[in-house]
C-alpha cells in the first residue's frame, strides 16, 4: 500500500466516524469499537489520525452503520434546492463528500487515469475532489460558449430526450464547449456527473472523449433516475459504469 493510500485509509475512517457519531453517543461507539472516549474524541476533532491498522479496524467496526446509497440519496434531497442536485451534499454534509471520494479512489486508482472530465454544476464538485485524490488533471465542459476563450469543441444535446420520445422540443437543446486541447490523443478519461437524468449529459462528455481519440476508461454519477438507462449507458460507452443509488422509486413517491 502506498503512502497517499495509507493517508487516504485514515482519513476514511475519520469521515466514517463523523458521520456514525450523528447517530451513536459516546457510549455506543466506545462498545462498537473498542476504543475509549478520549481517542475517539481525539479522531473526532482531528487533534490527531488513527493509524493504519486502527483505521482498518474502526472501518471494519463502523462500516455496519452507513449505508452509502442510503446516505446519498437522503442527502441529494435534502438540500437547498427542491430538484436533487450533487451540490447539496457538500454543502449539507462535507463527511458525506469525503466519504464518497474516498471510496471512489479507491475503485479507480489502479485504472491508469489520467483525466478527469466533467461539466459544470454539481458534478463537476465532486469531479475536483477525485481528480486531487488520483492526482490527475481535471478538465470540465461549459454550457453554452461560457468563458472558453480559442478554439474549442462544441456538442449539442437534449439533456431531457429519452429513448421513448418521439418528437424533440428544439427549444430544449443545449451546448456545451470544451477547449480542443482539453482532452489529448490516447488519454485515460474517467467521466463524472451527479445525477443521471436521461444520459444525454454522459453522452455528450463521451463524444468530446471519442473526437479527441482518448479512451473513455470508466463513467460515475452519484445517483441514476433509473437503473435501465444506468445498463443503457455502460452499453454504449463501453466502459464501466458506476452509480452509488437510483432514484427511481424515492422520485415516484414524493410525485
Amino acid at each position: 500500500m502506498s503512502s497517499i493510500d495509507k493517508l487516504i485509509l485514515r482519513l476514511k475512517a475519520i469521515a466514517l466516524l463523523r458521520m456514525v457519531k450523528q447517530r451513536l453517543k459516546y457510549s455506543e461507539l466506545i462498545k462498537a469499537t473498542g476504543l475509549d472516549q478520549p481517542t475517539l474524541s481525539k479522531y473526532f476533532y482531528g487533534i490527531t489520525i488513527p493509524n493504519t491498522k486502527r483505521a482498518k479496524q474502526l472501518i471494519e467496526s463502523l462500516k455496519k452503520y452507513i449505508n452509502l446509497a442510503e446516505e446519498v440519496e437522503y442527502a441529494l434531497k435534502k438540500g437547498l434546492t427542491i430538484v436533487p442536485d450533487g451540490g447539496n451534499i457538500l454543502i449539507k454534509n462535507p463527511d458525506l463528500a469525503n466519504l464518497i471520494a474516498y471510496e471512489i479512489y479507491e475503485r479507480y486508482k489502479d485504472k491508469k487515469i489520467n483525466k478527469v472530465l466533467s461539466v459544470e454544476n454539481g458534478g463537476v464538485l465532486f469531479a475536483t475532489l477525485i481528480s486531487s485524490l488520483l492526482r490527475v488533471k481535471l478538465v470540465y465542459a461549459m454550457r453554452g460558449y461560457g468563458l472558453y476563450a480559442g478554439d474549442v469543441l462544441e456538442e449539442h444535446y437534449w439533456p431531457y430526450r429519452s429513448k421513448s420520445d418521439e418528437v424533440i422540443n428544439p427549444r430544449l437543446k443545449q451546448i456545451l464547449t470544451l477547449p480542443r486541447e482539453a482532452i489529448k490523443k490516447d488519454d485515460k478519461v474517467l467521466l463524472i456527473d451527479d445525477i443521471v437524468w436521461s444520459g444525454e449529459t454522459l453522452r455528450a462528455l463521451a463524444r468530446f472523449v471519442k473526437r479527441s481519440k482518448g479512451t473513455i476508461v470508466a463513467a460515475f454519477c452519484l445517483a441514476v433516475v433509473s437503473e435501465e438507462i444506468a445498463k443503457s449507458l455502460e452499453e454504449e460507452l463501453n466502459c464501466e459504469f458506476t452509480f452509488l443509488t437510483s432514484l427511481k422509486h424515492t422520485l415516484k413517491d414524493s410525485l
